[in-house]
């Protein structure tokens, strides 16, 4: 399978979450220490193509699409350290790509959200190659609340404070309209 897919890649595991386990793997000689890596967090693990370029988050509140927000980091990737650690990663809004573009990377992620069947607050994670591309990576059905969570960012972005939000989520839940 790997042969298949080519290096660079990634690995990680299959449920953890923060992106704790996650390696990326540019040779053959560093395979094995990615995979002890992975299972040091779940008996399973995913092995995928890595893809250079942008890294996006989409908030999505049912069919609402919030605010795509761009994610910057000095580091690799966004690892745990860049989410929760590190003050130099920085969270755009604004961008210079294109209104196509950015409608690209929306219905990518609202074409994940259906495909799947999910409802209420999700947050999907995406990569943008060279040439924008979008690429779904996941999509996570119990995003973040934190002070460091995107989705709540992007809400806010649109006018939809923090206790409105949880409001329409719990509104959703009330009205059976959670998966």
């Amino acid at each position: 399978m790997v042969a298949q897919i080519g290096y660079p890649l990634v690995v990680k595991p299959d449920s953890q979450g923060s992106s704790l386990g996650v390696t990326i793997v540019r040779t053959p000689a560093e395979l094995p220490a990615a995979l002890r890596c992975c299972f040091e967090y779940d008996s399973f693990g995913v092995v995928e193509q890595y893809i250079s370029g942008s890294e996006w988050t989409i908030g999505l509140l049912d069919d609402r699409v919030l605010p795509a927000i761009r994610i910057e980091t000095p580091r690799g990737f966004f690892d745990y350290q860049a989410k929760y650690e590190d003050d130099a990663t920085e969270y755009r809004f604004d961008s210079d790509w294109s209104s196509d573009e950015l409608l690209r990377l929306e219905d990518a992620a609202r074409d994940a959200c259906r495909a799947l069947g999910t409802s209420g607050l999700v947050r999907v994670d995406v990569m943008t190659d060279h040439q924008r591309l979008p690429y779904v990576l996941e999509v996570n059905t119990i995003p973040g609340l934190t002070d460091h969570s995107l989705v709540p960012k992007a809400a806010a972005r649109v006018g939809l404070p923090f206790g409105e939000l949880c409001e329409q989520m719990i509104g959703h839940c009330l009205a059976g309209r959670v998966a």
